[in-house]
């Protein structure tokens, strides 16, 4: 009988061991995402916080940081599909509400993504980033009024300056986390409206996602604020109606006959 006893509770303190040993490692992974995350290894990011929520199903951190990796890989509906996961786990973890807002923005679901970032500063009312990400949602929306009380409530509760903002966006730039760079340089803007660099070097970040056109407004702005600035999307063509004119009598001459080719 006590041979019995002694054996169950070895059983039970080596499956104890086992869950312990489980939990670290899903853990440790989760350590090793956030890091590729900083580095802007977001399909390193998303292999180690998978294999850490398949080692514990149950944990939370995890599944936020594959919706986060997800994110920034730009596959939203599958980021979303985590975040309802780790909600379901945690209904009070914060800034998950903040990153599905996020993606909810990503995918043009503006009242959805309001409702999350809304419960985001329930939860913590002096969360600036997401009353940030609230803000751009509602000047999304055009309701400017509502967006700018949201802007004041992140300055309020922001404790980074313009400068320090810049610096961070450079610093994910130059690792090539592009979103993570317009996001930062947006703070920045907030911060200073009138810093033409921020405005330039978000144009750069912009380009770096593909998104000519918006960087084209944004160095266009920057150039408006310093005219020493220059749009590198056209400053290879700077006298673009000279060069018109000049093509057009070539084109006229050449008809006409006042110039051969032999």
């Amino acid at each position: 009988m006590k041979s019995n006893s002694l054996l169950l509770i070895i059983l039970i303190l080596a499956c104890s061991s086992i869950v312990v040993h489980a939990d670290k490692t899903a853990i440790n992974l989760d350590t090793d995402g956030n890091n590729f995350i900083s580095a802007g290894k977001y399909q390193e990011a998303l292999d180690a916080y998978s294999k850490s929520a398949e080692l514990d199903p149950s944990y939370a951190q995890a599944w936020n940081g594959k919706g986060v990796s997800l994110f920034y890989l730009r596959r939203y509906d599958e980021a979303l599909e985590a975040y309802d996961t780790a909600l379901a786990l945690d209904s009070q973890f914060i800034s998950v509400y903040n990153n599905q807002g996020r993606s909810l923005s990503e995918i043009d679901k503006n009242e959805d993504a309001l409702k999350s970032f809304d419960k985001a500063v329930e939860l913590n009312p002096k969360f600036a980033e997401a009353w940030f990400n609230k803000g751009k949602v509602l000047e999304k929306m055009g309701k400017n009024e509502s967006a700018q009380e949201a802007f004041n409530k992140s300055l309020e509760n922001d404790s980074l300056t313009g400068k320090q903002w810049s610096v961070k966006g450079l610093t994910f730039y130059e690792h090539g986390m592009y979103q993570a760079a317009v996001d930062a340089f947006d703070r920045a803007i907030l911060k200073d409206p009138s810093d033409a660099n921020s405005w330039h070097a978000k144009g750069d970040a912009l380009r770096g996602l593909g998104k000519t056109d918006e960087a084209g407004e944004m160095y266009e702005k920057s150039i408006s604020l310093n005219p020493q600035l220059s749009n590198p999307l056209t400053k290879h063509t700077p006298f673009p109606i000279f060069s018109l004119v000049l093509s057009l009598f070539l084109v006229v001459a050449i008809r006409s006959g006042k110039i051969k080719f032999r």
